[in-house]
């Protein structure tokens, strides 16, 4: 008989007012064979005592304690545990569609695919969605190629809105102490998936609280997302043109954006080494296209002094939008 059941890692830190919900969200799925592994990594609320309580009531739920290193090591303590053929990946503070794990499952087998896809939702906690409809929701069945080319493109790395089968993600690590650590295991699985099918359709939900969003300072720490962008250019290899071109359009765009923000904070580049280094990978990676951002062709086409001067203008500043 095959094994259809689907590992479900959720690190959790410091959620015990919202793990109950996420988990809850799994506990009633429609499909019932899964195993869910809470990883605690070292909250310092009451989260470590919820994930007990979980476990003691439900023997499909494990859960580890270790010492705070971050979602990434969490989520990688968790690939050591997983028991199923299918591999999904859930944030402690957001919740899911209770027909998620069937309808992905079900697409999965249907298409002999390596990977399923869904949308995401920004939601509160009181929202609910129109059902699935596969006549009025679209399903699209993408190459490896097409799958590289829209998720690049759109920024849609999460692993948490996806299915894997466990051949596909199987010794595939999370980078720890990066910024964009999805876009480094996203990569990997889509340089092996031949086949991905994307559903159009938020069965995720994303818990979005507007008053906890506050505008954070740039620091060198955000660089991590270059880092991803240059990792994409190195190890996604193919002759198709407009993949290449995509690969490219992402590293312009990437480079561009912090080129921009650390003028805005020149103090984080005394030497100009950063910003220089910054120019080199625009002027490599620049295409010419009409379509480029007025930013992006002022980063491109100035010199690195003239174009900070500029920056230091106020008036100008609102013009230069990136992305």
């Amino acid at each position: 008989m095959e094994n259809n059941k689907v590992s479900i890692i959720i690190p959790v830190y410091n959620v015990e007012h919202l793990l109950d919900k996420c988990v809850n969200s799994i506990i009633e799925q429609t499909h019932k064979n899964t195993e869910i592994i809470l990883v605690n990594d070292g909250s310092t609320d009451n989260s470590k005592q919820v994930c007990n309580i979980l476990a003691d009531k439900y023997n499909f739920i494990k859960v580890i304690h270790q010492e705070n290193a971050g979602q990434s090591a969490a989520r990688n303590t968790g690939l050591k545990f997983i028991t199923g053929n299918y591999l999904m990946f859930i944030d402690s503070d957001d919740w899911i569609e209770l027909n998620m794990i069937e309808t992905l499952l079900n697409y999965l087998k249907k298409y002999d695919a390596q990977v399923v896809e869904c949308d995401l939702a920004y939601s509160n906690l009181n929202e609910t969605l129109v059902p699935f409809d596969e006549e009025k929701h679209k399903v699209k069945i993408e190459t490896r190629i097409d799958a590289l080319k829209r998720i690049i493109k759109n920024q849609r790395f999460s692993v948490c809105v996806r299915m894997y089968t466990r051949s596909v993600s199987d010794g595939i690590k999370f980078v720890v102490g990066k910024n964009a650590p999805d876009v480094y295991f996203t990569s990997e699985v889509f340089n092996r998936a031949k086949k991905n099918v994307y559903l159009q359709y938020p069965f995720y939900n994303y818990y979005y609280n507007p008053a906890s969003v506050t505008k954070k300072p740039y620091t060198l720490k955000k660089l991590d997302s270059l880092d991803a962008a240059l990792y994409i250019e190195k190890n996604i290899k193919d002759d198709n043109i407009e993949l290449k071109k995509t690969v490219a359009s992402n590293l312009l765009y990437a480079s561009t954006y912090h080129y921009k923000y650390i003028n805005y904070y020149a103090h984080l580049d005394p030497d100009w080494k950063i910003r220089n280094r910054l120019k080199k990978l625009i002027d490599t990676n620049y295409f010419g296209d009409d379509t480029h951002a007025f930013g992006v062709k002022a980063a491109k086409y100035l010199p690195v002094k003239l174009f900070s001067f500029i920056l230091s203008i106020n008036k100008v500043r609102r013009r230069l939008t990136i992305r």
